[in-house]
């Protein structure tokens, strides 16, 4: 209830309170299966700050579905009191967790009680209930019988397993392995009314990525992006969670089109305002700019990944691959994920040299522009052999010129991107096994000349390439689907960067750069 001794504080501040109190004594693992992660006070609110008020409107329908403790509502309603003349809202709110449900109910009632002081007539609905599944109807196709003028939300995130009835639900809208944001995302959108808009916050990891190709053209074809921030500090933003994610807000409007084509025509003139910043603590010295779509994503590709350039350098990077048209594929080059997953081939990994092994490759044995093989000085180090048996042939790699480079990278590495060059003359063996968190680039024909190896490490060791790879790779994965759709120059070209770099003696990352950089006349040196 607002009385006099409360009166002050604000409704967003009070959900914020409580949030606070439930996370100190909640369980991690109920949180974890929920995918529950509480939006901090000071980011509901800058959230809000994206909503283009109306100036045509008296009255407003806000969904805020997975919400909580309903800070994000709180924070909305308090900029449209505020800041409008909106005098009537009417919110819808989804959450599941019995545990919260009264708590939420009670933030709802102070909110309501606060609008009134303020001259505005609120009243909410909460939907005890399961977001996605009561929506069923909508992913089968369905017309929804409520729609909204504002959709906000920090949805869940956890990823959708094999056996769970929503792969079956999305199979036929979102293919691949989706995370549960992506299934909010686009039920949200589906629930707007025309010029509708939508808020979230969420991982920036739909913006590249196989499994995202079918979400972001779902997003592009309904949506019209205004304006993005990106907060690049993985640390900060949820620490209270202790969530470990390069985050993003996206602010959009739903398209009114009749066709694809139409929404096609009207995304080539879109503008995106990109703002970023590490995290909160530096909100107020964000820097922004107003981007063309077409800067941000090459519209004619199959992938349309979504660039985010934060600085000249992104920008300079993104402009020189806009110009390249080849893949690997196209090339002659084929990219594959080491095959040996080590507690499926337990049995075979082993730490002694017999003359029945083969070298074992693994994450760590990668470096830039250099493979260190066998490793025994390190403390624990992984078993570096691999038994050879006729049952188990599908573990081998042939013996052959390539490309190593790490599926991973660290908090602890300067670089995303970690290669290195594997020459067949320096290993006296037939095949080799390659674990399962390093992939591989080889020839798909016929094996990778000495100087292409060479020529296609550089290129993925230079800052160059790291640079570019940041503007839209914003998690530890470097996929073998990311690797395979990078574009790439000429094939000439990279061959007359192997032979300059094979001739380099006692070979850094600084002579690495200033050759890569000659070749492509890269002006911005940090690069």
């Amino acid at each position: 209830m607002v009385d006099e001794k409360n009166s002050n504080l604000l409704p967003s501040e009070y959900a914020d309170e409580l949030g606070k109190k439930y996370t100190e004594t909640v369980e991690k693992e109920h949180k974890k299966k929920l995918g529950q992660y509480f939006t901090p006070r000071e980011i509901a609110i800058y959230l809000a700050t994206f909503y283009k008020l109306p100036t045509d409107k008296t009255s407003l329908r806000i969904l805020d579905p997975g919400c909580g403790l309903g800070v994000l509502s709180c924070g909305l309603c308090e900029y449209v009191a505020l800041e409008s003349s909106i005098r009537e809202i009417h919110l819808d709110v989804f959450e599941m967790d019995l545990k919260l449900i009264e708590m939420t109910k009670d933030v709802l009632n102070y909110l309501q009680e606060w609008l009134q002081h303020k001259g505005v007539q609120f009243n909410y609905h909460v939907c005890v209930n399961d977001f996605v599944l009561h929506n069923t109807s909508i992913l089968q196709g369905g017309t929804p019988p409520d729609t909204y003028d504002v959709a906000i939300s920090n949805p869940p995130y956890f990823k959708i397993s094999k056996e769970d009835p929503l792969r079956k639900l999305t199979k036929s809208i979102l293919h691949g392995q989706q995370n549960i944001y992506s299934i909010f995302v686009f039920l949200m959108v589906r629930l707007l009314r025309d010029n509708g808009r939508i808020i979230f916050i969420s991982p920036r990891s739909f913006t590249s990525g196989g499994y995202f190709k079918t979400f972001r053209d779902f997003i592009f074809t309904e949506l019209k992006i205004e304006k993005m921030h990106l907060f690049h500090s993985r640390k900060n933003l949820f620490k209270r969670d202790k969530v470990l994610q390069e985050n993003i807000i996206v602010s959009a409007k739903k398209r009114v089109t009749n066709s694809k084509y139409q929404a096609d025509l009207f995304l080539e003139m879109d503008q995106i305002v990109v703002c970023q910043s590490a995290g909160m603590q530096d909100i107020n010295t964000r820097t922004s700019k107003v981007y063309s779509i077409a800067d941000l994503v090459n519209l004619s590709s199959n992938q349309k990944i979504l660039h985010i350039p934060m600085s000249d350098e992104d920008e300079e990077a993104i402009s020189i691959f806009k110009k390249w048209t080849n893949t690997f594929s196209d090339i002659g080059i084929k990219v594959s994920t080491g095959p040996v997953v080590s507690f499926r081939a337990n049995n075979y990994i082993v730490k002694n040299q017999t003359e029945n092994t083969v070298p074992l490759i693994w994450l760590n044995n990668v470096n830039k522009m250099d493979l260190k093989w066998p490793l025994f000085d390190i403390n624990e180090v992984r078993p570096q052999y691999l038994v050879q048996d006729c049952d188990a042939k599908s573990l081998f790699v042939d013996n052959q010129n390539m490309v190593i480079i790490r599926r991973f990278s660290s908090k602890d590495d300067n670089s995303k991107l970690i290669a290195a060059p594997f020459f067949k003359k320096d290993f006296k063996y037939k095949c080799i096994g390659l674990e399962n968190h390093v992939n591989y680039i080889y020839g798909k024909e016929e094996q990778l000349s000495i100087f292409s190896v060479w020529g296609v490490a550089a290129l993925l060791n230079s800052t160059l390439f790291d640079v570019y790879f940041r503007t839209f790779n914003g998690n530890i994965n470097v996929s073998a689907t990311e690797l395979r759709d990078l574009p790439l120059p000429d094939i000439d070209i990279i061959l007359n960067l192997g032979k300059s770099i094979s001739k380099v003696t006692n070979l850094d990352q600084y002579k690495l750069d200033k050759i890569v950089n000659k070749t492509f006349k890269v002006k911005n040196k940090n690069n």
